[in-house]
């Protein structure tokens, strides 16, 4: 499946499963991945896999990464530098969506709360979309930026 594909799909389901999306026009861009149309403003929508903070970018095994923080960290980390490529299309709003096909949890044992968890990012939302098990998880971040 091409990539622009499997973008669209993420996106569809996505916006199917979380109940507080906006209305408006979705649009497919190249970036950011999907420009939504909402009243008077723009939302950049980005769309990626978590990644394994160990393994290269893109690593064309696609392994299932684990979810753990610094992974989730890298993940958003990798997107940053596109945030100046957004705001010069004007777009207000950005919105990075990491899916996954599901979430691998750490062991049982492990003292794992995503509420414990903060990242400080440019993106004014970040989601958690684990894909198969229909669950959207919204990230807590530090350092939002105003809008």
């Amino acid at each position: 499946m091409k990539q622009k594909d499997e973008e669209r799909l993420i996106m569809d389901y996505f916006r199917r499963s979380y109940p507080d999306f906006p209305k408006g026009k979705l649009k497919k861009s190249e970036s950011p991945d999907f420009i939504l149309q909402h009243n008077h403003h723009a939302i950049g929508i980005e769309i990626t896999r978590l990644h394994e903070a160990n393994l290269p970018k893109n690593n064309p095994g696609f392994p299932v990464a684990e979810f753990t923080y610094q992974n989730v960290m890298t993940t958003i980390r990798n997107k940053e530098p596109k945030l100046l490529l957004y705001q010069k299309k004007k777009i207000g709003i950005f919105w990075l969506i990491i899916s996954t096909d599901y979430i691998l949890l750490p062991e049982p044992d492990s003292p794992f709360d995503l509420k414990d968890w903060t990242f400080e990012t440019g993106f004014h939302k970040v989601f958690l979309f684990d894909l198969f098990g229909k669950n959207i998880h919204e990230v807590m971040i530090s350092g939002k930026p105003e809008n």
